[in-house]
């Protein structure tokens, strides 16, 4: 991967006004000209944007994204960098037009998994595992170094940590509490009709 933003210009320029395609032209323009100029320029690049590495993960695409939902992406898309080069009112209005469409990924999702539901109507097991991937899609697990006794380990640290005061209790007098007061029938019956219906 070639990153140009961080090229310096500048010192590029002065490096190609000092190469012998400049300084030093060759004379044979039909091979000898064009050699040269593939290989300074070449040697500019790789000098000022030195080519990397870069890794990047792939993500599976959902089972109901096919081949219908990936072009109308790619489409919204270039439609998008139409209008951001133009700035017409055309582009922006064929740009809002094709990704105002919220209705069409939500039908192609319920019409996928509604059409593998009813292939599985008549395999229980297919159509529990079916039912359960639409639930429960499945996601990438990172893998932690952590382990559960670092993490209490951690949490022990911290209110360890904690320099709070003791609560200060004062303590009140209060009568003991020796006898309960039977319930009466009056108290019984107005409980029972204050409590909704669907109690016990």
């Amino acid at each position: 991967m070639l990153n140009w933003l961080e090229v310096d210009m500048d010192e590029m320029a002065a490096d190609l006004l000092r190469s012998d395609l400049i300084v030093s032209p060759p004379d044979d323009l039909e091979s000898m000209m064009i050699d040269s100029y593939n290989t300074t320029l070449r040697a500019l690049v790789d000098k000022h944007v030195p080519l990397r590495t870069k890794r990047s993960q792939a993500r599976r695409s959902a089972q109901w994204f096919d081949c219908e939902c990936r072009e109308s992406k790619r489409l919204t898309r270039k439609l998008e960098r139409r209008y951001r080069r133009v700035r017409t009112a055309d582009a922006q209005a064929a740009w809002r037009q094709q990704f105002d469409t919220p209705s069409f990924f939500p039908s192609k999702f319920t019409a996928f998994w509604l059409s593998t539901v009813e292939s599985c109507q008549q395999n229980p097991r297919a159509l529990w595992r079916t039912v359960n991937t639409m639930l429960h899609p499945p996601r990438q697990h990172e893998t932690c170094e952590q382990s559960a006794a670092d993490f209490a380990i951690f949490f022990r640290s911290k209110v360890a940590n904690i320099s709070a005061k003791p609560p200060v209790i004062d303590p009140r007098q209060a009568p003991p509490l020796s006898q309960f007061q039977p319930a009466t029938v009056e108290e019984i019956t107005r409980l029972v009709n204050t409590m909704p219906a669907k109690s016990c």
